[in-house]
């Protein structure tokens, strides 16, 4: 199949975290995937939709948001650099702690590498499960696993290492705090990687997340409209940013303002219905 384009002009609302404006005729996916090595703009932009739909100021109320690192020691990676082998010890340690959490728990990954090449895993954490029953649970059964997946004995110094620092979690509190470790969280792609990657980011539990999408699509079919719409988004950036925002069109690309207010929500659903009226 190829490439699917939009015919119309469109303003998401994604929770109450975030809008996408989208142009005519973007791209959307399509066309045959080949060998997957590194993180794609188009990759980041399906990462970018899938985290902005979800409501976690919804979340927040009854879960738990955490934000954690899972490492691994520089010199074990250098020695094996097993990718498949990386992939099946994160696919036991995502078995294992659903099966440690139960049904209510949802996590969204990304792979990422250091400078000198060495793999490791960042993931967004959301479940009941107190930090201090959570943080020493992870701590010893990521090392064990990755010991295992990749055929390291357990005595060996590198895993001991592991146990003592492989994971770092941070409790995420409040919605902005929250965007501000999205951001970071793709921030940035990597491209032509040497070798076989595999999917560099994924969801684990997703009929969980499901549950927390909030999702409004208002079409604007006047381009007059969209580009008010667009100045719009723009002003309110630069003036809470106090920086010139720039776009750069054509492919996958959009303009994606995050806001953490309610009350501009409202401003902007005002202001689009006054601007489809009169047009």
């Amino acid at each position: 199949m190829g490439a699917k384009r939009e015919k119309s002009l469109a303003v998401e609302f994604y929770g109450d975290g975030a809008i996408h404006v989208r142009g005519v005729s973007a791209v959307y996916g399509g066309g045959k995937r080949g060998e997957i090595r590194g993180f794609s703009k188009a990759s980041r932009l399906r990462l970018w939709r899938l985290l902005a739909s979800l409501d976690f100021e919804d979340i927040s109320r009854g879960f738990n948001v955490y934000f954690v690192t899972l490492t691994i020691q520089a010199d074990a990676w250098e020695e094996k650099q097993d990718m498949r082998g990386l992939k099946r010890a994160l696919n036991t340690f995502w078995v294992l702690l659903k099966k440690k959490l139960g049904e209510e728990m949802g996590a969204i990954w990304k792979l990422e590498f250091t400078k000198r090449g060495v793999a490791h895993v960042h993931f967004l954490l959301v479940t009941r499960e107190g930090f201090k029953n959570l943080k020493p649970w992870i701590s010893k059964t990521w090392p064990r696993v990755f010991m295992k997946a990749l055929s390291f004995e357990r005595g060996d110094e590198r895993i001991e290492r592991m146990f003592r620092a492989s994971t770092n979690i941070e409790r995420v509190s409040g919605v902005e705090n929250l965007l501000a470790y999205l951001g970071k969280y793709t921030a940035k792609t990597v491209e032509n990687v040497e070798g076989w990657t595999g999917r560099m980011w994924g969801v684990v539990n997703k009929a969980f997340l499901k549950q927390f999408e909030r999702v409004e699509v208002v079409q604007l079919d006047n381009l007059n409209v969209f580009w008010r719409v667009r100045r719009l988004c723009r002003k309110w950036v630069e003036k809470r940013t106090g920086r010139k925002y720039t776009t750069k069109w054509g492919g996958l690309s959009g303009l994606w303002v995050f806001f953490v207010t309610k009350s501009f929500k409202q401003d902007f659903k005002r202001f689009l219905m006054q601007e489809l009226q009169r047009a």
